[in-house]
């Protein structure tokens, strides 16, 4: 098996005690517009991503613990992945915490399903339709209401251009 990445032993993060490695391609990745050498995005260990698949890690996103990134899936932006999360199939998880209310304390992330796309904030798990109406519902006219609206907007947007508005077919969740 060829590697479609390495581990890049001299830029790396603490955290907490944890060593995160950027990773390099070694390969293309035509699926995300990655190139052989270019960087990705932080994790602690090669079990934390697939070296099979499209699966990547880009950004300043992290990656550690026991999770496991595989198939086609992409963790992004300033997004946090770890504990025994499993993100797979054709799963996009970003955060970009400059356009998110963080005074709110929630990351908005919108990935594809097999019933279109899905929204999670907070504990919510909502369709982008569902999501708007509770926002209305609960803050409409205020200015935070009005902050979750624009960014329900963007994602809105972003999953179309990704190709997340359409339903995807259930792959089978491989065992760890």
């Amino acid at each position: 098996m060829t590697a479609k990445y390495e581990l890049v032993a001299d830029d790396t993060k603490s955290f907490f005690g944890v060593t995160l490695f950027r990773i390099r391609a070694l390969v293309s990745i035509a699926a995300f517009g990655v190139a052989a050498g270019d960087l990705g995005g932080y994790i602690a260990a090669e079990r934390n991503l697939s070296q099979t698949g499209n699966a990547w890690v880009s950004g300043n996103a992290w990656v550690y613990g026991d999770a496991q990134v595989s198939g086609n899936a992409q963790v992004s932006g300033n997004a946090r992945v770890s504990g025994d999360a499993w993100v797979s199939g054709n799963a996009r998880v970003s955060s970009r915490l400059a356009l998110v209310s963080r005074s709110d304390g929630y990351d908005f992330v919108v990935f594809a399903t097999p019933d279109g796309p899905r929204l999670t904030a907070g504990c919510r798990f909502f369709t982008l339709g569902e999501a708007r109406a509770h926002w209305i519902a609960t803050r409409g006219g205020t200015p935070l209401g009005d902050e979750t609206l624009a960014i329900l907007d963007f994602l809105e947007r972003i999953a179309s251009l990704r190709g997340l508005d359409k339903p995807v077919i259930d792959e089978p969740v491989p065992a760890p």
